[in-house]
């Protein structure tokens, strides 16, 4: 069994990258996926079900702290597959899980996959510092993902700024997460493991079981009582079932078949009463 691993902070891209590679023809061996998300609902895992031949999902942590041992007796229920993807939570490091995993001699880690929003490269890589950069600096493959959002100076400093964290890793400038994934599942990683910063980060889950207005939405993210680094979530919008995706300055409000009508924020120290009430369309969802 081959094992891939996509990392990349919360928002960078990388279940629309996964959404890529499931629409292409599987590897020889078949293909599985995992998907690790950091909160109570699976929003990922429901925008994948319909690509993924066979999918597991690992809620409610992260992998490479809390969620090492579920993980292996996930990867030794799919050994059928010759290979398995595994989307990381976006606080996840790979130089944890390299060390965990290395020493499982039945299966081999593929290259490893970080996907990095040029965009907002510079911003995140100034607050986030040493956990952002050893994102970067593990990976075998840098998806350099969202081009089309990035001014051409934007482009060009995370650019530079990723060869200078990482000289040796293959680097693949993406649109939409556009990519052919065949060097992913090619070789294998060139890394040894190590011990990863992990950035101390809280998840909020909140039933949108009413219809939401747009504008208040836009509203509510405009003026943030508490700093967020990601939001993703389902809920009827306009009348409309909708996904919801916020990273911090943009807002995308999409169509979308909505199994559930929730929306998790994730951020550091969540002020989780001022959120509630900021987000008055909405409730805590019971904790599971």
């Amino acid at each position: 069994m081959k094992v891939v691993f996509l990392f990349g902070f919360l928002g960078a891209g990388k279940t629309t990258l996964l959404r890529r590679i499931l629409s292409a023809p599987p590897p020889d061996g078949g293909l599985a996926v995992i998907v690790n998300e950091f909160g109570d609902v699976g929003i990922d895992g429901a925008l994948l079900e319909d690509l993924a031949e066979n999918m597991l999902e690992l809620p409610s942590g992260c992998v490479c702290c809390t969620l090492q041992g579920p993980l292996v007796e996930a990867l030794e229920d799919l050994q059928d597959y010759g290979h398995v993807i595994v989307e990381a939570s976006g606080v996840a490091q790979p130089g944890e899980l390299v060390a965990a995993l290395g020493k499982e001699t039945w299966l081999t880690l593929a290259p490893l996959v970080t996907v990095v929003d040029t965009a907002r490269f510079s911003r995140l890589h100034a607050g986030l510092g040493p956990f952002y950069a050893e994102q970067v600096a593990a990976a075998d493959i840098v998806v350099a993902n969202k081009t089309d959002l990035a001014t051409p100076e934007q482009l060009n400093t995370a650019l530079d700024r990723i060869a200078a964290l990482n000289p040796e890793a293959a680097v693949i400038p993406a649109d939409h997460g556009d990519i052919d994934g065949t060097p992913l599942f090619e070789g294998s990683s060139r890394q040894s493991g190590g011990h990863g910063r992990h950035v101390h980060a809280e998840a909020l889950t909140l039933t949108c079981d009413s219809p939401i207005d747009s504008a208040a939405l836009r509203q509510a993210f405009a003026s943030l009582p508490c700093p967020l680094w990601r939001a993703k979530g389902f809920a009827e919008i306009d009348g409309t079932p909708s996904l919801i995706q916020y990273v911090p300055g943009q807002l995308d409000i999409t169509p979308a078949d909505a199994p559930h009508r929730h929306l998790v924020l994730i951020g550091p120290d969540l002020d989780r009463k001022a959120l509630a009430a900021h987000f008055a369309f909405a409730h805590p969802a019971p904790t599971p």
